[in-house]
């Protein structure tokens, strides 16, 4: 996703990323080089979605209209041996530079062996991180490391869906804390260049949605005093914190840049402040 240019392919996209990253400095650190390889393999993936849209579309506009998400589970096409093809080649990658526990090996070592196992912990980690419109979203057992596995194979499927449904989607009709396209959570968000509106981006599906900018966009708080923002010196990134449920989401102004701005790529460049934010006993989503 680049916010520059909202006409843009997700070919184009990874394009520019891998092209970026081959710019910079050699050896890559480890998480940009899991990265690279991670994104290169999810690049491969040319998800058939044709027969699925049609009825997706029609469903689209009462769906919004009743705060629902426009795709659920069982509806996406997804060829589930190509997933599991790149289930296996992530899984291995995530052994190599996450250092899972033995646990985690074996989770991900059972997940991969057969289709069924496969679809089921698939179903268990797209569940659990749907919001629902109330309530809370259910627990999973899959461990974190499991769940990046699955969030990061599934991805080719999810920017597909939401290449076709996101436009369905109108500016001033949604404003929930979720996706309109799959339900994730967000992740990360952006102020736009004319008038600093804040856009929330799905942790998911890289569909983009406005939100309120004095308002938090996990549990809704408004009040303005457990409300803020922190910048670094030149204000191009910001992360915004909420005191009443102490979570955290990383934003980009884009009022002070003029550079192409690569989302999927700025979430690995920030690290640093997801860091900063568990030091000081902030959570991400979820």
């Amino acid at each position: 996703m680049t916010l520059n240019r909202p006409d843009i392919t997700t070919q184009e996209v990874v394009e520019k990323i891998l092209s970026r990253l081959a710019e910079a400095s050699e050896p890559l650190p480890g998480h940009l080089e899991l990265f690279r390889q991670v994104i290169s393999a999810q690049s491969k993936v040319k998800p058939n979605i044709s027969s699925s849209l049609p009825k997706l579309k029609e469903k689209a506009s009462q769906r919004l209209a009743q705060n629902k998400p426009m795709l659920t589970f069982h509806e996406m096409e997804v060829e589930w041996t190509e997933l599991q093809a790149l289930f296996s080649q992530i899984s291995e990658l995530a052994k190599e530079y996450l250092k899972p526990t033995p646990g985690e090996i074996e989770e991900l070592d059972s997940i991969a062996v057969g289709l069924d196992t496969l679809k089921e912990a698939t179903q268990d980690w797209f569940g659990s991180g749907t919001i629902p419109q109330k309530g809370k979203a259910k627990k999973t057992k899959l461990s974190a490391t499991t769940g990046s596995v699955i969030q990061a194979s599934l991805y080719p499927w999810l920017v597909a869906y939401a290449n076709e449904l996101l436009p369905l989607a109108e500016k001033d009709t949604w404003h929930q804390r979720y996706c309109p396209v799959c339900g994730g959570s967000p992740d990360f968000a952006y102020l736009e260049k004319e008038y600093g509106e804040r856009w929330l981006v799905c942790s998911r599906c890289d569909a983009h949605w406005y939100f309120y900018r004095l308002a938090c966009p996990y549990c809704d708080n408004q009040e303005h005093k457990s409300l803020a923002f922190f910048t670094d010196d030149k204000g191009f990134y910001r992360l915004y914190v909420c005191e009443k449920c102490r979570r955290y989401i990383k934003a980009v102004d884009l009022r002070k840049t003029d550079d192409e701005v690569l989302i999927p790529l700025e979430r690995v460049y920030t690290l640093d402040m997801d860091r900063q934010a568990t030091e000081q006993n902030y959570t991400a989503e979820g």
